[in-house]
């Protein structure tokens, strides 16, 4: 049975870096039995390097929930494809930490979907305090928007990025209903307490995979 590492975040917890560095060394991983997929689903000709987006696609089609159907079918269909080669897979986006909320028995289907392809999901979340989480996507809320953006106690105020879940507890506890706790590996995003031989996120991530950070990788 194929081992499928989901990557789901949090937001600002450098998911964006490890997308980048999984995607440019896929040949690299496949010497050690990992691949990241690149994927042709969803929106992977904007975001090639979020090649877990397809699981929590959200479609402006007219025909919202077919066309997201179709999307998550075609991305199941090549995952299949690829389980019956490589024995375990990486996928990542940060926007299921919190868009999983949204959907009824998302991690059900989740689990069940990817039995179905003959493979088990292991679930990897970095968590960053929360404060310095606010103060991060405050911050690139001003170098996107720059005018007309709230101050920051007025973000505070109006509880303008509501849309993450704080309660990581209580977020984790949802998860587990149907991932199960075994299934779930919870890493601290924070300077001095990442893991591996270069104590960085990648060699952090990396052990949490059951991966070696070797000098081949770019």
């Amino acid at each position: 049975m194929t081992t499928v590492y989901i990557s789901i975040g949090t937001p600002k917890t450098g998911t964006t870096a490890l997308q980048n560095f999984m995607y440019s060394n896929d040949e690299e991983l496949r010497k050690q039995g990992y691949c990241y997929p690149h994927l042709q689903v969803g929106i992977s000709n904007l975001y090639k390097e979020r090649n877990g987006q397809f699981l929590i696609y959200e479609s402006n089609h007219e025909n919202k929930r077919e066309h997201e159907e179709q999307v998550k079918e075609r991305g199941y269909e090549q995952l299949a494809k690829i389980a019956k080669e490589c024995p375990n897979i990486v996928l990542s986006d940060e926007q299921i930490w919190y868009r999983c909320r949204r959907k009824p028995d998302f991690w059900k289907e989740l689990v069940e979907r990817f039995r179905n392809i003959n493979c088990e999901v292991k679930v990897i979340v970095y968590l960053r305090r929360q404060d310095q989480l606010i103060q991060s996507l405050w911050n690139q809320s001003i170098k996107m928007f720059r005018k007309g953006t709230l101050t920051f106690p007025q973000c505070l105020e109006k509880n303008y990025f509501r849309y993450v879940p704080l309660d990581y507890y209580e977020n984790l506890k949802y998860m587990e209903k149907d991932l199960g706790k075994e299934n779930i590996i919870v890493r601290p995003y924070e300077r001095g307490r990442f893991e591996g031989e270069e104590h960085s996120l990648f060699s952090d991530f990396f052990q949490s995979v059951g991966l070696t950070l070797t000098d081949g990788f770019e």
